[in-house]
């Protein structure tokens, strides 16, 4: 993600925060247009969906996004992974946990050392 991409993430997210779903879609859908092979933008709707009680509208756009984009899938998955548990739809939680489960097997392991640090450090 660059620069502009990652300062609208964060302003589209401080949206949601605030309960502000109106501007937050608004970033999130121009994050969609200006990289529609990243999945920040549609994690960003997902969250809002999530925020306002939409289980199944987050599903939807993270399921896509999860298996279809090329950056940013990883993390989709991961909100997927909340989602779909949070939803109560066990049988698609199991499939996106073994789905990520796969990908963790094939990281690296510097790789998997700078995930759990990221993940620590925040």
């Amino acid at each position: 993600m660059n620069n502009s991409t990652k300062i609208l993430f964060e302003i589209g997210f401080a949206a949601v925060n605030a309960g502000n779903f109106d501007s937050a879609q608004t970033i999130f859908l121009s994050l969609i247009d200006a990289e529609p092979e990243n999945a920040a933008g549609s994690i960003g709707l997902a969250s809002i969906a999530m925020a306002q009680g939409q289980m199944d509208e987050a599903v939807e756009l993270l399921y896509e996004s999860a298996f279809s984009k090329k950056s940013h899938a990883h993390e989709a998955k991961k909100l997927l992974l909340i989602a779909t548990m949070l939803k109560g739809d066990q049988a698609k939680a199991g499939q996106v946990h073994h789905s990520l489960a796969t990908e963790r097997e094939k990281m690296p392991s510097e790789e998997r050392v700078a995930e759990a640090e990221a993940f620590f450090a925040s």
